[in-house]
């Protein structure tokens, strides 16, 4: 842990910056990931 008033302010506002940016991932999309890594994973395997 750090504490530090002037890191813990930058390090936050860096954070919000990441969340404006981002999108919540959907249960969908997790198995959309996971297909495609075991796919890409047996495609060059075998």
């Amino acid at each position: 842990m750090i504490y530090n008033p002037a890191y813990n302010k930058k390090m936050n506002e860096i954070l919000d910056v990441y969340r404006k940016q981002t999108r919540e991932v959907t249960e969908k999309q997790k198995i959309a990931l996971w297909k495609k890594v075991v796919i890409g994973i047996f495609d060059t395997e075998f």
